[in-house]
């Protein structure tokens, strides 16, 4: 029970948070430089197609490049 209690609170200050965020990230011209996703996986596979669509539709909607890099290896640890 105190989970959800928490979970709901968590969920609340995130949308309560939200407009204020927003506000202060536009006046800063957000994003001010490109935005790098890093994938844990080999490029050609599912998710780096995924990925990499999903980067082209970010860029699209925010006008900001974005960059997909891949860092296979160490079990992912290198991408996190």
């Amino acid at each position: 029970m105190a989970r959800l209690r928490f979970a709901l609170l968590a969920a609340a200050l995130l949308v309560l948070a939200a407009p204020a965020a927003r506000a202060q990230d536009e006046a800063k011209g957000f994003p001010s430089k490109p935005i790098r996703i890093v994938i844990g996986l080999a490029a050609g596979g599912g998710v780096d197609v995924l990925t990499r669509i999903l980067a082209q539709k970010l860029s699209e909607n925010l006008g900001q490049q974005v960059v997909v890099e891949n860092r296979p290896g160490a079990s992912a640890i290198l991408a996190a």
